[in-house]
This record gives structure tokens, sequence and C-alpha cells, in this order.
């Protein structure tokens, strides 16, 4: 949420105090570049909710310690 609102309040202070633009083409830039935020931070937000999803389960169901258990109790070749 940081990602998507600290971009849009920088820009409307830098029209409304900096460039003293009109109020009308401030809000439409501000609004605008709120939601270009949105959809460029979406897709990162989603992907760590993913990773931490998948991080939780492998933790609870000992996937990774069944893993390894399985890894070293195979014979190991020698080439």
């Amino acid at each position: 949420m940081l990602l998507s609102t600290l971009p849009a309040l920088f820009i409307t202070y830098l029209f409304e105090q900096v460039i003293h633009a009109p109020i009308r083409l401030s809000t439409i830039i501000t609004m605008v570049l709120g939601q270009l935020t949105i959809i460029l931070t979406t897709p990162l937000t989603v992907g760590v909710y993913v990773l931490i999803y998948y991080d939780l389960r492998i933790r609870k169901e000992g996937f990774d310690l069944l893993f390894l258990s399985e890894e070293s109790s195979e014979p190991h070749e020698i080439v």
C-alpha cells in the first residue's frame, strides 16, 4: 500500500505546491498516476502472498525435511 500511495502523494504535493497547477489538472494527474502505481504494485503484492503461502505450507507439512531424508537415504553412485 505504501508503494502505491507515496508516489501519488508526492506528485500531488509537487503539482499543488511547487508547480501551482490548476486543481483539475493536478487531480487528474494524481488519479492517473495513482492507478498506474496500483497496477504496477499489485502483481508484486500477489507474488509476495504466494511465496509466503508456500513457505508456510512447506514448513507446516515438513516437506523440506521429507525431501532431505529421501535424498540422503538413496545410495550414491560412484562414477
